[in-house]
């Protein structure tokens, strides 16, 4: 199995680690359900859609991992010494991660965000649908709502998220680079990975809840 996915590393890098990055994360949320309904009590049941939104910020990220830990940081410390590896590492847990961090609620709030409508009754002058009396916000509304949103969303969950990423991921990625090959880095960094969608879906998905 490894020596099949090292083959396919090898002919094929972007299209093994973005379906490697679908699954990954897709399993994170999953796991993170599970928790949520058989240890959190939380009601209802098990959302797919939920699941199949992060498995595709795994897809659209995985080429971004690619090109960071395989491409870039090889480039900008090519060296194998401790120097060079506190420096990439560095590197990859604040501008590297971070970028990921903040695009992951940014890609989150726009799957997220849904269309608000309001009641109206009163006013004529809005446009009033053929089956009920709801209106659709405006775009510009709608566009003032969802900055509103994602400014929430970076102060009160990207921030801390991005301070435990430092705190986890320093030793992880002091490993990965010290130790691990260069085209098994991205593999090294899905596993653990897992284990931190599991974090960010829980993030993401009950940070209201905490308000």
């Amino acid at each position: 199995m490894i020596s099949w996915y090292s083959e396919m590393l090898f002919k094929k890098p972007i299209i093994t680690k973005a379906i490697t990055g679908f699954i990954i994360f897709g399993l994170g949320d999953y796991l993170c359900q599970e928790l949520e309904l058989r240890y959190l009590k939380k009601p209802g049941e098990l959302e797919y859609m939920r699941i199949l939104k992060q498995a595709s910020f795994g897809i659209i990220v995985s080429p971004y991992l690619h090109l960071q830990y395989c491409k870039i940081i090889p480039w900008m410390f090519p060296k194998s010494d401790v120097k060079s590896t506190i420096l990439s590492t560095a590197y990859a847990v604040t501008l590297s991660d971070g970028s990921l961090n903040l695009a992951f609620f940014i890609f989150m709030s726009l799957f997220n965000f849904k269309k608000k409508q309001i009641t109206n009754s009163d006013n004529s002058n809005e446009k009033i649908t053929e089956s009920s009396n709801v209106v659709e916000v405006s775009s510009k509304k709608e566009n003032e709502i969802f900055f509103a949103n994602l400014k929430d969303d970076i102060m009160s969950k990207f921030i801390p998220v991005q301070i435990n990423s430092m705190k986890v991921w320093s030793i992880l990625t002091c490993i990965n680079f010290y130790f691990v090959p260069v085209s098994f880095r991205v593999l090294f960094d899905n596993f653990f990975c897992i284990f931190w969608n599991i974090y960010l879906s829980f993030v993401e998905y009950n940070h209201d809840k905490k308000k």
